[in-house]
């Protein structure tokens, strides 16, 4: 049976995923496992519903957010049975955004729906002028 992979509007982005090693010593010195990239299909948008941000902790929902839909897999914080594992990291749009919130959906084939929230250290300066050239 084929399995149905709706468009979405998708575009290719860059996340930075936990590579899920334990570590190890380097020269008498423990050093962290690494990040691996990946890239995803994607079609990200500005999370501005209400019902989304709710689905953030407390902390969080006054910051700012997208949501997006992928055909890849996409995590949150989790454990692989060795080590507590961090959430995947997106690049979208000059920042660094991290996934808080991710629903699996089996519905018209698999999809999975996701909110991030922008890391702080990412902000980029603020744009001013004129929009698309328009007065």
């Amino acid at each position: 049976m084929k399995v149905l992979r709706p468009n979405l509007g998708r575009k290719t982005y860059t996340l930075y995923r936990d590579d899920g090693l334990a570590g190890g010593h380097v020269d008498g010195e423990w050093v962290e496992s690494g990040k691996t990239e990946v890239k995803f299909k994607a079609n990200i948008q500005p999370a501005f519903q209400g019902y989304q941000l709710k689905l953030l902790p407390e902390g969080d929902r006054e910051k700012e957010a997208i949501w997006f839909s992928s055909v890849d897999y996409v995590y949150t914080a989790r454990s692989n049975g060795v080590k507590q594992l961090e959430a995947d990291y997106i690049l979208y749009n000059g920042a660094v955004w991290k996934v808080m919130y991710t629903m699996p959906y089996q519905n018209l084939g698999f999809h999975v729906e996701c909110l991030a929230i922008k890391v702080p250290e990412s902000e980029k300066e603020r744009v001013t002028g004129e929009v698309y050239g328009r007065k």
